[in-house]
C-alpha cells in the first residue's frame, strides 16, 4: 500500500490520493458549522474540498471516524438515528448523551455505543467546549 498524498483544503490537510497517512489534528482539516460545532472529518469530504474542486475526495471505504468540539449549550448535531452503528467517546468536557429519549450524562472517559437504528444526539453541558471521538 502507498502513503495517501495529503494537500491543503484551505481549512487544513486533507487526503487527495488513496493510501495511508499521518496527520496531527491541529494540522487536519476541520469543518465548521455554527450550530454544531467545529468537525474534523480526516476524510476529504466534499464539504472538506469546498475550496479545493480540484482535488479528487478520498472517503474511508469501511469505517468513518472524526472528532467534534461542541461549544456550551450547543447539540453535536441533530437528533437522528443511522443505518449503521455508530460509538462515541468523550475525550474532553462534559455532554448530555440524549439517546432514545432518555438523557444520560457523560464525561471525559465516557463511551456510548449506538446499535443500527438508535435515535441519538449530544448536547455540551458544563461552561467549556465537549470534544467527542465519533466513529461510524
Amino acid at each position: 500500500m502507498i502513503e495517501a498524498r495529503l494537500e491543503d483544503a484551505g481549512s487544513g490537510l486533507t487526503p487527495v490520493t488513496p493510501g495511508w497517512f499521518v496527520v496531527n489534528v491541529n494540522e487536519a482539516a476541520w469543518i465548521e458549522n455554527d450550530a454544531f460545532g467545529a468537525r474534523c472529518v480526516f476524510e476529504s469530504s466534499p464539504r472538506v474540498l469546498a475550496a479545493r474542486p480540484d482535488l479528487e475526495p478520498q472517503r474511508f471505504e469501511q469505517v468513518g471516524i472524526a472528532l467534534t468540539m461542541i461549544l456550551p449549550g450547543k447539540p453535536s448535531g441533530l437528533y437522528h438515528s443511522e443505518s449503521a452503528q455508530e460509538d462515541f467517546l468523550v475525550l474532553a468536557g462534559e455532554c448530555v448523551a440524549l439517546i432514545e429519549g432518555e438523557e444520560r450524562p457523560r464525561r471525559r472517559w465516557d463511551f456510548v455505543h449506538c446499535p443500527a437504528g438508535t435515535v441519538h444526539s449530544f448536547v455540551v453541558a458544563g461552561d467549556g467546549p465537549c470534544v467527542l471521538l465519533m466513529v461510524g
